[in-house]
């Protein structure tokens, strides 16, 4: 892999990357964003592509035996349902079993397609005798389907997975992306191991950090701690630049203490990190041929991996496309409402923290008089003058936060998750609360667990800070879809989610 040499990047101080002895490389990759986009295209595709040729082996299975064997017409109605319901069974199971997860394994998984067809089968005939159905299958068409089946769509699958995996893989959408941090010799091995594995990892970047290995400093220069410590804060955003999958920290032998402070700064990060073990490991020669996640220790897990990623997000954009179309009359008469309560604009927007610290432009509908959007940002007080009249209904039942619906479709916000305050908000909490960045590992939500907890409102001291936290941090390291549904039922139905509502 090439690496070039670079310099900050244009949101990192200058006087960051003002001591020489520090040294980053930066690769050429394709964007993160475009990646996982990428990714779930491939497996959609493959999925469709399972849906539509499993439909038509089992219909074209009944219809040929009902022709050819039986010499009647079949019944085209129950044929097709039964095709149906077998298609969706097929795809779901493969599903659940990761199957249509783009990588370095796709083909040898499909292999595994046999398999799972068999238990299509299985769990298709225990479908139909629960719904007392099964006098209605045919045995003959069954068997059809069971013995010919895999070998009518494999071929084509195989073929359809080798396109779509060269494709990707000429064009690096599935590569999985590792910044390396850590100090020279170590990080030469990892990169080694990395140009090694035959799983898909590339190097995005290397950032070798600075005096870890010294002792004390000398009379007159900058203490060792000091200058880890502008590493780390260096390494954190070089990482929300890069928006690696993988962290990857080789340190070697170093002082005591550094690799906590490295692991406790870059947990911000919502990716998988690792510690490398390479420099000790090289020693060995039994594990010298070892892949690299067998040299290395995962220390965090991302809040969220892929599979969860996608369908947390098919639920978004299923029900928040849902809502803008069922309350669009109503979001019109608000919008009405507000025109005829007074000057200013519908809609306020504001700049607000999203995942890994990404900014963006919230959306709510306009309830004060007040529009601010800067480093001074006054929060909502009880019976507060400058909220308007028609503003006190719509934030006592949280229709102000309807428009933030189309934050959700677009990807900048989630249905659930810790909700978002002001950029000059966030920044001062994050000074009182060294964990409070964590809150940025998941995208922020309309509604949260703290918030149906009756953690919302004005933000007074910093019990507040730690309480809300507290059900922020628990909302993600606790995450399912059924949470989640719970979550949106309590916000429409529990009274503590309207508690001090302002």
């Amino acid at each position: 892999m090439d690496h070039s040499e670079t310099t900050a990047p244009p949101h990192l101080t200058a006087s960051a990357m003002s001591p020489p002895e520090r040294t980053v490389r930066l690769s050429s990759l394709f964007p993160a964003r475009d990646r996982f986009r990428a990714r779930l295209a491939l497996s959609s595709l493959l999925a469709l592509w399972d849906l539509l040729a499993t439909y038509s082996i089992v219909y074209a299975a009944e219809a040929l035996y009902h022709l050819v064997v039986l010499g009647v017409s079949p019944d085209e109605v129950n044929a097709g349902r039964r095709a149906v319901v077998f298609a969706v069974s097929f795809v779901a199971i493969v599903t659940a079993l990761r199957g249509y997860r783009p990588g370095p394994h796709a083909r040898e998984s499909i292999g595994h397609v046999f398999a799972v067809w068999e238990i299509t089968v299985v769990a298709f005939i225990v479908l139909a005798f629960l719904q007392k159905d099964a006098e209605a299958l045919s045995r003959g068409a069954l068997g059809l389907v069971a013995i010919g089946g895999p070998f009518l769509l494999l071929p084509v699958r195989r073929a359809l997975v080798s396109v779509l995996q060269d494709y990707a893989t000429s064009r690096r959408m599935l590569d999985s992306t590792v910044l390396v941090v850590g100090v020279e010799e170590a990080v030469r091995g990892v990169e080694k191991a990395i140009g090694r594995d035959a799983h898909g990892r590339r190097v995005a970047a290397v950032l070798q950090l600075r005096d870890v290995e010294t002792g004390p400093a000398a009379e007159g220069e900058t203490p060792p701690a000091a200058t880890l410590e502008e590493d780390l804060a260096f390494a954190v955003s070089l990482a929300r630049l890069t928006r690696p999958e993988e962290i990857v920290i080789a340190l070697g032998r170093v002082r005591p203490g550094i690799l906590a402070r490295t692991v406790e700064a870059l947990r911000a990060i919502p990716c998988e990190v690792y510690v490398s073990f390479e420099d000790v490991l090289a020693e060995v020669p039994q594990v010298a041929g070892t892949r690299l996640e067998d040299r290395s220790l995962r220390l965090i897990r991302p809040p969220l991996t892929l599979s969860e990623r996608v369908s947390k997000r098919l639920l978004d954009v299923a029900l928040a496309g849902t809502a803008l179309v069922l309350l669009a009359p109503l979001l019109a008469l608000v919008a009405l409402a507000i025109r005829l309560d007074g000057p200013g604009p519908i809609l306020f927007r504001q700049r607000r923290y999203g995942l890994n610290l990404a900014p963006f432009r919230i959306l709510k509908f306009r309830t004060m008089t007040t529009l601010e959007d800067g480093r001074v940002v006054r929060q909502a007080e009880r019976n507060d003058p400058r909220v308007t009249k028609i503003g006190r209904v719509l934030r006592r039942w949280n229709i102000d936060e309807l428009p933030q619906l189309w934050n959700v479709l677009v990807g900048d916000m989630s249905l659930v998750g810790p909700r978002p305050h002001a950029m000059t908000h966030d920044q001062s909490f994050m000074r009182e609360a060294t964990s409070y960045v964590y809150r940025h590992r998941v995208k922020p939500g309309i509604t949260g667990w703290a918030q149906v907890n009756g953690c919302r409102g004005e933000i007074r001291s910093e019990d507040d800070i730690r309480r809300r936290l507290a059900h922020d941090l628990y909302y993600i390291d606790n995450w399912s879809l059924y949470l989640d549904l719970q979550i949106m039922i309590l916000t429409l139905v529990s009274p503590r989610a309207y508690r001090n509502a302002r």
